[in-house]
């Protein structure tokens, strides 16, 4: 049974459709200063506070807000309310760089700067308002928001920018027309049910936890988890605490949760622990020929101490390596994989739980197409059939904020967006990220080599925590952090 998403045009109406839920838990914090928790009314009605209030600071439709700190409910209630005016959302990282901040205010020139008090001084002397994002969030319930009126579906209701690793951060806008059919595509398959619980341990500034970890849940009346913050004991204690039966993470949680288990099992007794052994023996061997439901009842033991009602581990931001994925899979967790981009807002693919192959990226979802044009020079030694993913589709957005140049190397001439990925199709019509094509080096001998799969070797090492593999004059180098 799929969950339902109200009827609405735009994304200031679906935030506007969440005190439909009533009394429904939409929201719990696991603060540092105790567990909040609100209703879907609630939540409603501080959304409603919090748009009139930004409206009589004076925004107005489209107008830009940029939204700078830490995740969390004044977070998400401060993005809400942007949303429901009509305002145009800018979430920049907490922790990014001064210069890309610098970059953001002047690209962008917002109307608004939110923030919380460990971000302010970094916005002292703005030349446009700043508020708190808790005074935002504990904003008089009884003020009502001004409408937002016929919003246009093709324009922009949230702005990300690029990790500018390759120049400036880029603003990608994002339209309700974009947010809209990733919420219902991926609402339509039957990934969530109703009464799910989804743990969301990302910071929300990224496309992916916002759009699939924050509207999504909202906007299919689930509720929502947001742990106090992203350590390992506090997104443990919102996995247990709140029951969680959805966990919206990446690769690197994941494989710190699998690492966490094997350190757990590693300190059982003898006894318990050659027992335990026997029991994930057994579950790997059965879980590829009959599903993860079997190596759950035979791992019962463990998943009633670890998180009992957790179900679904949903996976996206970056690919997710073949044997971490059978791994959970042999754990008894049904895996859901996505693979897309910031300019796709963002899901391209998706492999559903028992489809595919393990680090297969899945098919195409609803809607969107993708092909492979043929690779570049210099891209000859690709396995048979790989080439440069390109795609179209209702989520891939319209273009750069204000930069013809780099939309005219984005889009081919017939409209197809460059991924800037390599990928291939299997006989299943699964898709299988060979890695960027804008990260390929070609040696002097004429070796293509992808540097993430270097750097990965390299991270597996006890004593290196960051790897990056580069090329120098016609060297290949790395630059290790121990």
């Amino acid at each position: 049974m799929s969950v339902e998403i109200a009827a609405a045009h735009d994304i200031a109406s679906l935030v506007w459709s969440l005190g439909r839920h009533g009394d429904r838990t939409a929201l719990r914090w696991f603060a540092a200063g105790g567990e909040q928790a609100l209703s879907y009314a609630a939540l409603a009605q501080r959304v409603e506070a919090a748009a009139a209030r930004l409206v009589s600071h004076g925004l107005a439709p489209r107008g830009r807000v940029l939204l700078l700190a830490e995740s969390g409910l004044p977070w998400a209630i401060a993005a809400l309310a942007v949303l429901r005016a009509g305002g145009v959302l800018l979430p920049l990282d907490a922790h990014g760089a001064d210069d890309t901040l610098q970059h953001v205010l002047a690209d962008a020139g917002p109307a608004l700067l939110l923030t919380d008090a460990g971000q302010a001084p970094r916005l002292a002397g703005a030349a446009v308002p700043v508020l708190s994002v808790d005074a935002l969030a504990g904003a008089d319930p009884a003020a009502r928001a001004v409408a937002a009126g016929d919003v246009d579906p093709a324009a922009p209701a949230v702005m990300f920018y690029t990790s500018g690793t390759t120049g400036a951060p880029k603003g990608v806008p994002l339209s309700h027309a974009n947010l809209l059919y990733q919420v219902r595509t991926v609402a339509a398959l039957d990934l969530a049910r109703p009464g799910d619980r989804v743990l969301l341990p990302l910071p929300m500034h990224h496309v992916y936890p916002f759009v699939i970890g924050l509207l999504l849940p909202l906007a299919a009346g689930l509720t929502l988890l947001l742990p106090g913050a992203t350590t390992g004991a506090q997104i443990m204690q919102a996995l247990r605490d709140g029951r969680a039966s959805v966990l919206i993470g990446v690769p690197r949680l994941y494989r710190a949760l699998l690492e966490g288990i094997d350190g757990r099992l590693a300190a059982l007794p003898p006894l318990a622990a050659r027992l335990m052994r026997g029991l994930r023996t057994l579950a790997r061997r059965l879980a590829p020929r009959f599903g993860a439901g079997v190596a759950r009842r035979v791992l019962a033991p463990l998943h009633r101490q670890l998180a009992p009602d957790l179900r679904l581990l949903a996976c996206g931001g970056a690919a997710l390596e073949a044997d971490l994925d059978a791994a959970l899979t042999a754990l008894g967790w049904q895996v859901a994989v996505g693979y897309g981009l910031t300019e796709t807002s963002p899901l391209l693919t998706l492999r559903l739980p028992g489809q595919g192959r393990p680090g297969s990226a899945g098919r195409a979802v609803p809607g969107t197409e993708l092909r492979l044009a043929p690779p570049d020079a210099g891209d000859e030694d690709l396995p048979a059939g790989a080439g440069a993913v390109e795609v179209r589709g209702p989520g891939v957005f319209g273009g750069y904020f204000d930069l013809p140049q780099a939309n005219a190397q984005a889009f081919a001439p017939d409209g197809w967006f460059r991924t800037g990925d390599l990928g291939r199709l299997d006989t299943d019509g699964c898709l299988e990220v060979l890695g960027r094509a804008s990260t390929l080096i070609v040696t002097e001998s004429g070796k293509n080599i992808q540097p993430e799969e270097v750097e990965a070797v390299y991270q597996a090492h006890a004593l290196i925590a960051e790897a990056a593999v580069l090329q120098v004059g016609r060297k290949l180098v790395a630059l290790l952090v121990p």
